[in-house]
């Protein structure tokens, strides 16, 4: 079982996740230069104050964290069945941070910083 396999300090979504590996899409190239922004808030309430970016849509290990609002290049896109994912890489950081987030958790547009909300 998939859920076996996480890493300890990967935590629990709020809502529907991957159910089945073997239905998810093959990612594609975003295409496009359109800003994104981490959004750890999700149905009003703060899930993640530091977004988690994933290995891959199986969240197995935590790849880097970002802070709420971060801005972000989409650098890949997989459809999904249940909750689409995005490979993403954190702008400005000082060293490359890359990793997968579900679709709740990135905004096209800015998000207010937390001191904000």
């Amino acid at each position: 079982m998939i859920a076996e396999q996480h890493d300890p300090r990967i935590p629990d979504l709020p809502f529907e996740d991957i159910s089945d590996p073997s239905q998810c899409g093959i990612p594609i190239q975003w295409g496009t230069d359109e800003p994104a922004w981490l959004n750890g808030i999700y149905e009003g309430e703060l899930i993640q104050p530091i977004v988690l970016l994933y290995d891959s849509h199986l969240r197995l290990d935590i790849n880097g964290e970002a802070p709420h609002g971060s801005e972000v290049t989409i650098i890949l896109f997989q459809e999904n069945p249940v909750t689409d994912y995005y490979m993403v890489e954190v702008k400005g950081a000082g060293k490359p941070i890359k990793g997968w987030i579900p679709a709740p958790l990135l905004s096209f547009k800015p998000v207010a910083a937390l001191d904000e909300t």
